[in-house]
């Protein structure tokens, strides 16, 4: 087919440097088997990339963009061409790159890339429930720094993190455009799911706070006209597409939930008013994301991390976040804490500057700022 002998042709063309992530996909393994992978995550947090990076592994990779729209209005004909044309061409790796796009497709498309012998990467927003999931979020602060050109202090690259957050795109443009493309994506995201009325934008104000879906409902309606089952879609729309994260609070499921959001800068892209507490919580529940603990919060304590999730044998890490408090005000939380959780032995504070490890109330301490935290060893 005349478009598939052009899109190989391009990928044989476009060999772009990338920024290497820390992690890679199994496919990097060079395993002979046939590997079918879904690649998900929300939107801007490099899927692309590290598909496209997972391509020079292999020799001769077929990328389909299922959004570029020079293809889409023949995708049905190339999903159909495309076991002939991977057998006559000798590829090695299929790539199905907005996989969301396909839609009435998708179906189709599942039943015949069980006929392509070969492995196959499907890039989505959404998971797939047929395929084997990986999921990815934005950098967090050591990638951050890895990408960094200049020989900071890690103080200074802690407060640059702060600006640019966990979009990589954001971090390479010039200082005056961060705030303006943060703000081009939120309307991106407006474009793609809901109309007129952009509801991620009246909720980025309550990051970090305890909501429930009708709370929003009520604050979002006091804005423009909206209905409540719009509102619980969207939502739930959000949360599996990894815009935003609803925490539930330790041994009661039931209780309203803490809104965080997959990038903790964009609050202040669309705000002069600043909530850096807020800021700084979302920033290291994101660093939280990708440790192996389950993760809650309490009253008394921003994260109860619980490690071993299926075993009896369950192990607590209390994580207390505290930007701006004395040593003295520290011991004094750490009084509730306990009071809160008398089975917690272990816990880190984390702070913009106070180092010290030592214990208190029968709970061992650990408080560092949080540049430590994020470059050190999580596990307890």
């Amino acid at each position: 087919m005349e478009i598939l002998e052009k899109i190989l042709k391009r990928d044989k063309m476009e060999h772009g440097k990338y920024f290497r992530r820390k992690l890679s996909l199994p496919f990097c393994e060079n395993s002979p088997s046939r590997e079918v992978l879904n690649l998900y995550g929300a939107p801007r947090v490099g899927k692309s990339v590290l598909a496209r990076m997972t391509a020079d592994y292999f020799k001769t990779p077929l990328i389909l963009e299922c959004k570029d729209p020079r293809i889409t209005p023949f995708l049905a004909n190339i999903m159909d061409a495309l076991p002939a044309f991977i057998k006559e061409h000798c590829n090695d790796i299929l790539i199905l790159d907005d996989w969301d796009n396909l839609e009435s497709l998708q179906e189709s498309t599942l039943s015949l890339l069980n006929h392509i012998p070969i492995s196959i990467l499907v890039v989505s927003k959404l998971p797939i429930d047929h395929f084997t999931t990986f999921q990815l979020y934005g950098i967090d602060f050591e990638e951050y720094i890895s990408f960094s050109h200049h020989p900071l202090e890690l103080e200074h690259l802690f407060n640059s993190f702060l600006h640019d957050g966990t979009l990589l795109e954001i971090s390479l443009l010039e200082e005056y455009k961060k705030d303006y493309r943060k703000q081009e994506i939120i309307q991106l995201i407006q474009c793609e799911k809901q109309g007129k009325h952009n509801i991620l934008l009246s909720i980025l104000p309550y990051m970090g706070h305890k909501v429930t879906p009708h709370h929003l409902y009520t604050q979002v309606k006091k804005s423009f006209s909206i209905s409540k089952d719009t509102i619980y879609s969207l939502i739930k729309y959000y949360k599996d597409a990894s815009l935003l994260f609803l925490l539930s609070k330790f041994d009661q499921s039931s209780a309203a939930k803490k809104l965080y959001f997959w990038d903790f800068s964009l609050s202040n892209a669309i705000s002069y008013e600043r909530n850096f507490s807020a800021l700084f919580e979302n920033m290291i529940f994101l660093e939280l994301l990708k440790t192996k603990y389950h993760i809650y919060y309490g009253d008394t304590l921003e994260f109860l991390l619980l490690n071993n999730f299926h075993s009896s044998q369950h192990s607590y890490v209390g994580v207390l976040v505290a930007p701006f408090l004395s040593f003295e005000a520290i011991l004094k939380r750490l009084k509730k804490v306990k009071k809160e959780f008398p089975f917690l032995s272990k816990v880190f504070v984390i702070t913009l500057g106070l180092n010290q490890e030592g214990e208190n109330e029968h709970i061992l301490y650990r408080i560092l700022p949080f540049w430590e935290f994020a470059l050190g060893d999580k596990e307890w």
